[in-house]
């Protein structure tokens, strides 16, 4: 079926693949078999390669995420599009990062700032229970002072969550802010919650602008708060406004805005390397200089078919589009 909110109208689409019971999908030969996963558009991102580098990020830093691969989609044996393969966050995920299959904790999907536990989430595994837990995380974070701070020691996954944060606001990305993210409550060992990361477009410069939406040329790298390193608390809201209360608590207390910022500099050494690394050894440049000569027969189809999107500057190929990104 057709996927996604204002990316189902676009000329290029998203698909979601929703496989019978008993007749899941292999993926890979080193994966388990899934009961759905996601082909996303590359329209919004005319260099096509934004979400792909974000979740390999995401996976080079050892947070638990979605599989992504670029692929050269075809229908009925002729090109149809090059689109994103993208796993979806489920109980197949969650298995496949070492959390039991037939007793996973709560997943929910957020589509709020962790300030309600009713309207704006959608719960996606035991969703016969009530959203108690969610609730008390909700209240938890609505205390102030060495209260809230506990109750954070206490229960929140803290070095999961600051990888999260620290990978997350590396890539600029300033769409996780109040949806695009899901939260994991760990009832296998030790009730903790983690962040789980989710749709990676509006990344590594790219954001919604206000009254252009999210189809636009115009690049954010620089711009504060937006490429904060404490982006996404109170001081520093989405640009539309929200902000979200867990990341706002873990930068409101010292101890924990320390481990972020030690955690956020060890990313910074390890995706952005030192000025004066050679290109060879740089880890984003390689990556794309990779996937530069190797994607191109398949972009030239995929631009034969669909075009340049028309949007901002149309005459934007895909290797100005690179330049930009880099």
């Amino acid at each position: 079926r057709r996927r996604g909110g204002s990316s189902a109208w676009w000329p290029k689409r998203s698909f979601k693949f929703d496989f019978n019971r008993g007749d899941h999908f292999r993926y890979h030969p080193d994966r388990g078999r899934v009961s759905e996963f996601n082909l996303n558009t590359t329209w919004s991102d005319k260099s096509y390669l934004r979400r792909w580098l974000g979740w390999k990020a995401f996976e080079q830093c050892g947070q638990p995420g979605s599989d992504a691969e670029m692929v050269h989609l075809r229908r009925n044996n002729e090109f149809y599009m090059v689109t994103t393969f993208i796993e979806q966050p489920d109980e197949d995920l969650l298995d496949r990062f070492g959390w039991d299959e037939d007793s996973v904790g709560p997943l929910y999907k957020m589509y709020n700032v962790l300030d309600r536990s009713s309207s704006g989430v959608e719960k996606k595994t035991r969703r016969s229970e009530p959203n108690a837990d969610l609730k008390d995380l909700v209240q938890g974070l609505k205390l102030t002072g060495t209260a809230q701070r506990d109750y954070l020691f206490d229960n929140v996954d803290l070095p999961a969550v600051i990888n999260y944060i620290a990978i997350t606001n590396l890539l600029h990305n300033n769409d996780h802010i109040a949806k695009n993210y899901y939260v994991y409550r760990d009832t296998q060992t030790d009730d903790e919650w983690w962040f789980i990361p989710w749709d990676l477009d509006l990344t590594q410069g790219r954001n919604y602008t206000l009254g252009g939406g999210v189809l636009n040329d115009t690049i954010w790298a620089d711009l504060d708060a937006y490429s904060h390193p404490l982006f996404g608390d109170r001081n520093r809201p989405k640009n539309d406004g929200p902000w979200n209360r867990l990341i706002d608590a873990v930068f409101q207390h010292p101890e924990s805005r320390e481990l972020y910022l030690r955690r956020f500099r060890t990313v910074m050494d390890e995706l952005l390397q030192a000025p004066g690394t050679p290109r060879s050894e740089r880890w984003f440049e390689t990556r794309i200089d990779d996937w530069k000569a190797r994607i191109a027969p398949d972009i030239a189809e995929d631009v034969a078919r669909w075009g340049i999107p028309s949007y901002g500057n149309r005459n934007q190929d895909y290797l100005q589009a690179l330049q930009i990104l880099e």
